[in-house]
């Protein structure tokens, strides 16, 4: 049995053998599908089904918004597992709004200047994939384009 993972719920009454199974369960609930981008590199298994990132083993993934790169953020991140991997392979999950309540608690002057100057994020990668790194797809693949000016638009 593999639990599906929504937000801060988990449902563990669905047996999942697979990606075809989980897709299943996912189209069930009516929930829309975005297109990912960012750095990670991905494959694409089945329908809305991806892995999770095809970077080295070795490397730690460090705490990170996931599709920070898009204008419109996802509204549900959904997990899976079909092969656990030998050791490891935790995904922690830390709910942004807890970070700033804390960062409000802790840290108030940064976060009034933050909201003041405002956040931006810059995305430095290569043109081209680099299945070395575990940030290793280039803004090409992860903006669809070659096109820097495109890129910047998304």
């Amino acid at each position: 049995m593999f639990p599906l993972y929504i937000s801060n719920s988990i449902f563990l009454s669905y047996c999942m053998k697979n990606a075809h199974e989980f897709d299943d369960i996912v189209e069930a609930f009516g929930w829309e599908d975005i297109r990912y981008v960012g750095p990670t590199p991905r494959m694409h298994v089945y329908k809305r089904v991806w892995t999770a990132n095809e970077g080295p083993l070795s490397e730690f993934i460090y705490y990170h918004h996931e599709m920070v790169l898009i204008k419109e953020f996802p509204e549900k991140v959904i997990l899976f597992c079909e092969v656990p991997p030998p050791e490891g392979g935790e995904t922690p999950i830390a709910p942004s709004f807890r970070v700033t309540e804390r960062m409000l608690e802790e840290y108030p002057e940064m976060v009034e200047e933050m909201e003041r100057k405002g956040l931006r994020y810059t995305f430095m990668a290569l043109s081209k994939n680099d299945t070395s790194s575990m940030r290793g797809r280039g803004w090409e693949d992860a903006f669809g384009t070659s096109d820097c000016v495109e890129a910047e638009k998304s």
